[in-house]
């Protein structure tokens, strides 16, 4: 999915690019645009179920999640109606299809987790110093101290 679709995807373009598809090429993307919709999914889940733990700040890839099986089911619908029109059978879900979109879900839940955790040992007045530099306390050491210890 390129930048430009995540945005806005251009339905009535996809079309025709699809429609100029090898069938192997087609049955490849109908099949990556479903574990795409099923990461996406997971994503949404675990970023949803981790936003009390992470202050909120996983709600950032729960959207991303979102969207990204909001385009993916857009493109998909256009794949298999092409696929339709050709007569070739639609793919059906395998375990490996699964795996692979709970795979994914996991690692976004691990990056939700990472972004608590180094986040959580920074406090409001220890952010910022007023002479303007950045002073992080993290656990025994602050950022600014570790940065500036030449020896």
């Amino acid at each position: 999915m390129g930048l430009d679709d995540f945005f806005h995807l251009d339905e009535i373009q996809y079309a025709s690019r699809i429609s100029q598809c090898s069938n192997i090429e087609l049955k490849k993307r109908e099949i990556e645009k479903m574990r795409v919709f099923l990461a996406g999914s997971c994503t949404f889940g675990s970023s949803l179920g981790a936003a009390g733990f992470t202050g909120g700040l996983s709600l950032i890839t729960c959207a991303y999640g979102t969207r990204r099986m909001n385009v993916a089911m857009r493109k998909l619908n256009i794949i298999q109606a092409e696929l339709g029109r050709r007569n070739i059978a639609l793919h059906t879900l395998t375990a490996r299809d699964k795996i692979i979109a709970a795979m994914s879900g996991l690692v976004s839940l691990g990056v939700g987790a990472t972004v608590d955790v180094s986040l959580s040992g920074v406090e409001a007045n220890d952010a910022v110093s007023t002479g303007g530099d950045v002073s992080i306390q993290t656990g025994e050491y602050r950022l600014h101290d570790l940065l500036h210890d030449h020896g």
